[in-house]
């Protein structure tokens, strides 16, 4: 057997280990031929997945992704490519509204392209953000915070989205309830944890550095208030919230958290394992990678966006280096949540308003 070189176990390596990436660089390109032609179909994890309508009008796409001033440098795609049709919001019953959306870095991004594709008329429509990175520690702190979100405008339908920085041991198996969530998870927070949350809900919702700086905070000194038990919680106290004020309150929708492609077996983060991979990886075990969208649906009774299915493969699309869970924006899968998102939206408040006209 001739001795392996230097230059043959390159050869040999450009060959084998490059095969998934060039893989799912094909992959990628073909999803990006299907969206910019606006040909990829809703898609939804389990059997439940919210039915949407597939026959929204699309329309040519004039604006520009690629130089929006919405999406932040540090999210753009290296090699961007503007898509060609988008939904046309003028057939929906979004038009004229004014939409807000909670929740973490994952839910800015989404704000973001929504913002860089309708935000000019004859759209009318205003889509706002607010951070919220992780749910307040008690019922009357969490719902204090989105009175004071939602007292801000009339806004017509809510978003929200936290669930990114919430971790656990992804391989145990958690079970579906809890006795009592909420006092034992009070039960997790010392005092000081229990301060610095007060303290993050009290930041200037406008100052968004400011409340990513008091999330980073605590995901270093206070990790129980992150923590499975602090999730169920949080999730517990936003139905209750939600459920008494639905007469009052905007209709309230829910978008799943979105996959994570680190070299763990669910591909999420994991805070105990260092260091992560520099390269973006496909995720392993689905059931694991889930776990956040499951306790999610055992707890919420409000319509959800389903897009976590289109992000298990797309492992291509992260930003890379250290970060496996934003995506570089626009791609296939920030144009994706956009479609589901106003698919959803619309669907909701047509069944709203045909409601309000029986009354």
């Amino acid at each position: 057997m001739a001795p392996i070189t230097l230059r043959r176990a390159a050869a040999i390596c450009l060959v084998f280990c490059a095969a998934p990436f060039v893989h799912q660089s094909i992959q990628n390109e073909l999803y990006w031929s299907a969206m910019i032609q606006g040909n990829v179909k809703s898609v939804g994890h389990q059997s439940g997945a919210s039915a949407v309508p597939a026959d929204l009008k699309r329309m040519n796409f004039t604006g520009s992704l690629c130089d929006c001033k919405f999406i932040v440098k540090h999210h753009k795609c290296p090699n961007c490519r503007d898509p060609t049709t988008v939904v046309d919001i003028r057939h929906t019953s979004l038009l004229g509204k004014q939409v807000l959306i909670i929740g973490d870095s994952l839910a800015w991004q989404l704000h973001q392209t929504l913002n860089c594709m309708y935000h000019n008329a004859p759209h009318e429509i205003q889509w706002d953000f607010r951070g919220m990175h992780m749910f307040p520690v008690n019922e009357t702190e969490l719902e204090h915070a989105l009175e004071g979100f939602l007292s801000l405008k009339n806004y017509s339908a809510l978003v929200i989205a936290t669930g990114t920085w919430y971790n656990w041991d992804w391989r145990e198996q958690q079970h579906s309830s809890i006795d009592d969530p909420r006092t034992k998870s009070q039960r997790i927070f010392n005092e000081q944890c229990s301060l610095e949350a007060k303290e993050y809900f009290q930041t200037n919702p406008f100052r968004a550095s400011r409340v990513y700086e008091f999330a980073m905070q605590i995901r270093q000194r206070c990790h129980a208030l992150l923590q499975y038990e602090a999730f169920y919680s949080g999730l517990s106290m936003l139905q209750s919230i939600l459920h008494r004020n639905k007469d009052k309150w905007p209709v309230a929708i829910w978008k799943q958290t979105a996959a994570q492609h680190y070299n763990t077996s669910s591909g999420n983060f994991d805070i105990n394992v260092s260091p992560l991979s520099l390269t973006c990886v496909g995720v392993s075990n689905t059931t694991q990678a889930y776990s956040r969208n499951a306790v999610a649906e055992s707890i919420l009774q409000i319509p959800m966006i389903q897009t976590f299915e289109a992000e298990l493969s797309a492992f291509g699309q992260n930003m890379g280096g250290k970060d496996c869970t934003h995506y570089c924006n626009p791609s296939p899968i920030t144009l994706y949540w956009v479609d589901e998102t106003i698919k959803v939206l619309d669907m909701q408040l047509r069944e709203m308003a045909s409601k309000t006209s029986l009354v």
